[in-house]
């Protein structure tokens, strides 16, 4: 990756241009342009160049900077390595949040059946004490 000053009115990106490059800037004001129409303006953060880089194909918008931006250009391969790098990290959170997941459903049914065990213990213990009080009022007749 490679830091770069550009000066307005300079044309960063042609339209059908061949580019293996994608930009992120920090500061500036860039505009879009397709087909001579104007389609928006970016501010600093936002990043371009993307589908190209992914698909390498040519640029399908003209990017021209309308104030001095301060900007980072990735190449493909920077470009691959960071797209590569978040997927794992973001599939290790998944999976880490799931087996969390797992062990409280496990904690979860663990609780159950401890409770359903109290739950038959106090039953056998009211039948023991039921037969109990039906043992002592026969014996006193």
């Amino acid at each position: 990756m490679r830091s770069d000053v550009v000066q307005a009115p300079k044309v960063l990106h042609g339209h059908q241009d061949p580019s293996a490059l994608g930009i992120i800037w920090r500061e500036g004001l860039l505009e879009v342009i397709q087909n001579g129409k104007l389609l928006g303006e970016m501010h600093a953060g936002t990043a371009f160049g993307e589908l190209a880089i992914l698909y390498n194909c040519k640029r399908t918008a003209t990017v021209k900077a309308l104030s001095e931006a301060h900007i980072w250009a990735l190449d493909r391969q920077m470009f691959q390595t960071i797209m590569r790098q978040t997927t794992q990290a973001r599939h290790e959170e998944y999976f880490s949040f799931l087996r969390s997941g797992e062990r409280r459903g496990e904690e979860r049914r663990g609780e159950e059946r401890r409770g359903e065990e109290r739950e038959e213990r106090r039953e056998e213990r009211r039948g023991e004490a039921g037969r109990a009080l039906a043992y002592n009022s026969t014996a006193k007749m």
